[in-house]
């Protein structure tokens, strides 16, 4: 009168190993592309932070040097920029910035008083320099729909 019924039969489980398979490294695959993106973009913005960094100071010197020529401090400022774009490793702010026609834009400012930092001042002495739109394709995350980071 019993009837035996059997769950665990190998005809009603067939196929379910390999979707957790598969489940399981798109999961991974996204986090490896996580790491490597972030990674990567974290490298990006210190490259950029450095060469923001070098462009105020080279303002800053030649501003302090010309006794305060805005002109001259600009120039030195934007030339100090394409040296360190054009060094070893900073291919992809360089093809950002791709001098002046890409999506990198840097902003050289002058205040005569730090705080609050006014813009405009004709002779500084306080240098502020302002990197937008530096826009970094992504690798792996793609499959996640996310093409591209702004750093």
């Amino acid at each position: 009168m019993y009837r035996r019924v059997d769950f665990g039969s190998r005809g009603c489980q067939q196929g379910a190993a390999l979707i957790l398979v598969v489940v399981g490294m798109v999961a991974m695959l996204l986090m490896a592309g996580l790491a490597l993106d972030g990674g990567h973009m974290f490298l990006n913005k210190t490259r950029l932070q450095n060469t923001v960094d070098a462009v105020a100071l080279s303002a800053a010197k030649t501003l302090d040097e010309t006794k305060g020529n805005t002109t001259e401090a600009t120039t030195a400022a934007m030339a100090a920029f394409n040296s360190n774009a054009a060094a070893d490793g900073n291919a992809e702010l360089q093809g950002s910035y791709g001098g002046g026609s890409g999506s990198l834009t840097v902003t050289v400012q002058y205040s005569a008083t730090l705080r609050p930092f006014t813009p405009g001042a004709t002779s500084g002495p306080y240098v502020r320099v302002i990197a937008a739109g530096f826009t970094m394709p992504a690798w792996l995350v793609n499959l996640a729909g996310i093409t591209g980071k702004t750093v």
